[in-house]
């Protein structure tokens, strides 16, 4: 009997702990929304460490299959150069190195309320390559 009370004091004692460890108060990290909530213009401003310059541009954001975004006119190379990007989770972008007309770039980058993004990517065209460090806003229709 004593054995049986022991028994039942431990499982509730365990399944306390099960119960309370898993609880959070994060929401689930919503891929759907995110990708709505990014898809749009971004006005972009660059420090290429290569050139030394500075430049501004716009930048298109569109939702891409279930883990992404594709990124157009990155780094000012035209619209015709497009990159998929994965969003990680609400504050992380991934862009695994690819090719697209002639560029490749890989990069990685952070996001602040669906409003901003630091972007840190390299691209290579032959034998060029730069580094290129960007802080992009939303552009917000009035």
């Amino acid at each position: 009997m004593k054995h049986t009370i022991q028994s039942h004091y431990l499982y509730i004692i365990l399944l306390s702990v099960t119960l309370f460890s898993s609880c959070t108060d994060e929401e689930p990290f919503d891929i759907i929304l995110a990708q709505k909530q990014m898809a749009g213009n971004w006005k972009c401003i660059e420090k290429s460490n290569t050139a030394g310059a500075t430049a501004s541009y716009q930048i298109t954001l569109s939702a891409s299959g279930v883990t992404g975004v594709y990124i157009s006119n990155l780094a000012n190379l035209g619209t015709k150069v497009t990159v998929n990007a994965f969003l990680l989770d609400e504050n992380n972008i991934l862009i695994p190195t690819q090719t697209t007309d002639g560029y490749t770039i890989e990069g990685e980058g952070t996001i602040k309320k669906y409003k901003e993004m630091d972007l840190r990517f390299s691209y290579s065209y032959g034998t060029t390559r730069a580094e290129v460090q960007a802080q992009c806003d939303k552009i917000v229709a009035p």
